[in-house]
């Protein structure tokens, strides 16, 4: 059901409540009579509206049409010969990058960082990007925040599951994935001044499958995980509010005999400028 309907310039205008007409998001229809109606998510048009205010600082990145292997202004990080390039050709719609770790050694990882330059004390953090695990055998995948730029492992956390998350980065909250520590859900990892916390979303991962994945964290520090637009947990105290922190994005592999995969989409991070 419709929560509220209108009419402005001959343009039926109606706004959706979550979970009915076949969404999960609160979302608002725009359809004039002489055309096909079209479906906007509210999140996604509030994430569009702060990106272009002058009260915030933000950053998004998709990809299209990227030539430069460089990927600047972000940074990359590997052990061995890892690779982050552009997935096919220079101008493919939708441009996606591809996250590839060596096949000759275990514990093989690649990361990418943009720096750590937003805190969530200046009123909030919204931090979304999409992306798919090309495999999910003896593997592990971290997305999310951090307040560094590498880590020596390549991981923010060394131990993913909620019975034993340990943490690596002094701030971070991530959504992660490791079959070493035998996961088989998207699980939440975030560590506040060396405190970490974890849970269990009790979303499944799947290969060659896209996540919407986002992290709202207030100016308190706590964090609210979202998952395809459904919120899967939240966690109070998840990293210092005033901590400098930044994308942090890492793909590894658990065995050396098979390079590990991950394809990012795009990213994008709002917050107050402070």
């Amino acid at each position: 059901m419709t929560i509220a309907h209108w009419k402005q310039a001959n343009t039926d205008i109606g706004l959706i409540q979550p979970g009915t007409l076949g969404t999960n998001r609160a979302a608002f229809v725009v359809g004039a009579k002489s055309g096909v109606p079209s479906l906007h998510y509210w999140d996604d048009v509030r994430f569009a509206l702060a990106s272009a205010s002058k009260d915030h600082v933000g950053f998004f990145e998709d990809w299209s049409g990227i030539t430069n292997t460089s990927l600047l202004p972000w940074t990359k990080n590997a052990s061995g010969a890892g690779t982050i390039l552009p997935k096919g050709a220079a101008g493919t719609a939708n441009g996606e990058i591809e996250f590839s770790t060596v096949n000759n050694s275990d514990n093989a990882w690649v990361s990418l960082t943009l720096g750590a330059s937003w805190k969530a004390s200046a009123g909030f953090l919204w931090w979304e990007a999409r992306v798919q695990p090309e495999q999910i055998s003896a593997c592990a995948f971290e997305f999310g925040l951090s307040d560094a730029l590498t880590e020596t492992a390549g991981v923010a956390f060394s131990n993913h599951s909620v019975a034993s998350v340990t943490d690596v980065a002094t701030d971070a909250a991530i959504f992660a994935f490791d079959t070493d520590n035998s996961l088989t859900n998207w699980t939440i990892n975030t560590v506040k001044n060396g405190t970490p916390q974890a849970l269990d979303t009790g979303i499944a991962v799947a290969a060659s499958t896209y996540y919407l994945l986002k992290i709202v964290v207030n100016a308190s520090g706590d964090a609210e995980f979202f998952i395809d637009g459904a919120s899967v947990g939240t966690i109070t105290d998840a990293v210092t509010s005033t901590a400098l922190l930044g994308p942090w994005n890492s793909t590894l592999t658990r065995v050396n005999n098979a390079a590990k995969k991950a394809l990012v989409d795009y990213i994008g991070l709002i917050g107050v400028r402070a």
